[in-house]
């Protein structure tokens, strides 16, 4: 009274002793609040279908039997993974963006989006519908996006950089052409030099005559 029984419990289909929840040996004989008796066991996976089990005690004396059915164990499912195909192409074209193309309101939520998304692309046991759910938010969070205004850039004058090069350049000088020259003045041909110093003599004895002839009329 007061404690428990240690006793043996076999299955007699095939005899072979029952181990107790914990493997031991031997099953705990247990009182439940009503009074009654009873004892937890371990049956193995090969047995199925109607048995009988036997109890006994220390000295092999069967104390009780009860008729028992077992049914055949079914395997647990292995669970499918979750497809994250889409959700990682969206990660993958979100995080190409840049931060400065968009305005700080809605780079806000897209990068709270795209941090959940990566989150959930990491773990391992996820359910699908997890899955769908953060691909589908980071979506709509990259085609709410506003491009930011861009500034026009300016020259260290502090004025508009002029980006129009089909302007023509007024303050440009036209192109001086070098003058032609004459190269029939400056070639002389051969035999130039005796043609003047034939005229020069002729000149210096033309004079001579002149001189002459006023002498002989002196």
């Amino acid at each position: 009274a007061g404690e428990d029984c240690f006793w043996y419990s076999y299955i007699y289909s095939n005899p072979v002793r029952l181990t107790g929840p914990d493997g031991s040996p031997y099953v705990t004989i247990k009182k439940d609040k009503n009074g009654k008796y009873y004892y937890d066991a371990f049956i193995p996976a090969n047995y199925s279908g109607s048995h009988k089990i036997a109890l006994q005690d220390e000295k092999g004396n069967i104390q009780g039997w009860t008729d028992v059915t077992v049914g055949e164990q079914t395997p647990t499912p292995t669970p499918t993974p979750a497809d994250k195909t889409a959700l990682n192409k969206a990660i993958t074209a979100a995080s190409k963006l840049v931060k400065t193309d968009y305005t700080q309101a809605s780079w806000a939520p897209f990068a709270k989006a795209l941090e959940a998304a990566k989150t959930v692309a990491g773990k391992a046991d996820v359910k699908q519908a997890e899955v769908d759910a953060a691909a589908k938010a980071l979506v709509n969070a990259q085609a709410a996006l506003k491009k930011a205004e861009k500034t026009p850039s300016k020259d260290e004058s502090g004025n508009k950089a002029d980006t129009d090069t089909t302007k023509p350049d007024t303050d440009k000088k036209p192109e001086q052409k070098p003058a032609k020259t004459d190269t029939k003045k400056q070639t002389l041909p051969k035999g130039g030099a005796s043609i003047i110093a034939v005229i020069a003599v002729m000149a210096a004895l033309a004079a001579t005559g002149i001189v002459v002839m006023h002498r002989r009329r002196a």
